[in-house]
């Protein structure tokens, strides 16, 4: 069995060449261009962070978020950053920086693993972000089950093994008062 260290290379490969033909661009965006209801790439349980809000408040968004598609075509589609463009839009602020890639529909995999790696460099998802991804990834971007349990449960820290997937994809279908209740609580799977 390789290590998780080898999957997210093996992952980031993927991603940089899923990505590689498009062109990126870093600008500072309207938050009223972003399009908040497309969650394709959304990760995050709950949204709204407390601590990212307050964070926000004090010092701005100091770690761009990743966007697709552009403000003439309907605006921008979150790819990585939601709870930070979620914060802006919140208390008001109105601009943020991006990275603007240009995610083909055949691509959106490779942008999946793009949020993913963004996410896992810097925090720990709860059971419920968990399940989330694991959803998304055998239903959205239609993965094979055992390379869900190959390649994504150890960038997850979950077991390689499908009792391990038949759990956490079992989450999701929870209640959402249920679902508030398991990482405010920090309930042990």
């Amino acid at each position: 069995m390789r290590d998780a260290g080898y999957v997210i290379e093996k992952a980031l490969r993927i991603t940089h060449y899923a990505l590689r033909i498009t062109k990126t661009m870093f600008r500072t965006i309207e938050c009223s261009q972003i399009n908040f209801n497309d969650t394709s790439f959304l990760m995050s349980y709950p949204l709204e962070s407390e601590k990212i809000l307050k964070s926000v408040g004090m010092v701005g968004v100091l770690q761009p978020i990743i966007v697709s598609g552009c403000s003439c075509h309907g605006g921008y589609q979150i790819v990585a950053g939601f709870r930070r463009a979620y914060a802006c839009r919140k208390i008001g602020i109105n601009t943020v920086h991006a990275h603007i890639y240009q995610v083909k529909p055949e691509e959106s995999l490779g942008a999946f693993w793009l949020a993913l790696s963004e996410n896992v460099s810097h925090r720990t998802f709860n059971d419920v972000e968990k399940s989330l991804i694991l959803t998304k990834l055998l239903g959205q971007f239609q993965c094979h089950r055992e390379d869900v349990i190959k390649n994504y449960l150890p960038i997850l820290e979950l077991a390689p093994n499908g009792k391990v997937l038949d759990t956490y994809l079992k989450i999701f279908d929870f209640e959402d008062e249920l679902k508030q209740y398991i990482p405010a609580h920090e309930l042990p799977m």
